[in-house]
């Protein structure tokens, strides 16, 4: 599986306002702890028009490697893990950095 490069599944920036914007990422100017974190993940997932791209990034974890990086990329590997777990995959293929 290969990503688009409108919607990069491989590598996801946590740090907020990252250049990639992808729905791991929190807006610029964004502060706040791992829970903080973690229900905005799930805010996302519950809006219609992000649960589809976050989805999409867990069909390409359970098949392939995906890098989280930035302040919140060990919840962001969390989230994606648990996900995968759901779809009854496990996820080895996390890196975080």
């Amino acid at each position: 599986m290969h990503s688009n490069p409108h919607l990069p599944a491989d590598l996801l920036d946590t740090t907020p306002g990252s250049a990639t914007r992808g729905v791991f990422a929190p807006p610029a100017g964004w502060e706040g702890s791992e829970q903080d974190y973690a229900a905005l993940i799930r805010d996302r997932f519950d809006a219609r028009e992000t649960q589809a791209r976050i989805l999409f990034i867990v069909k390409y974890a359970a098949q392939g490697p995906v890098t989280c990086a930035g302040p919140y990329a060990t919840m962001a590997a969390r989230i994606i893990h648990r996900l995968v777990k759901k779809c009854g995959k496990e996820c080895y293929n996390l890196v975080v950095k």
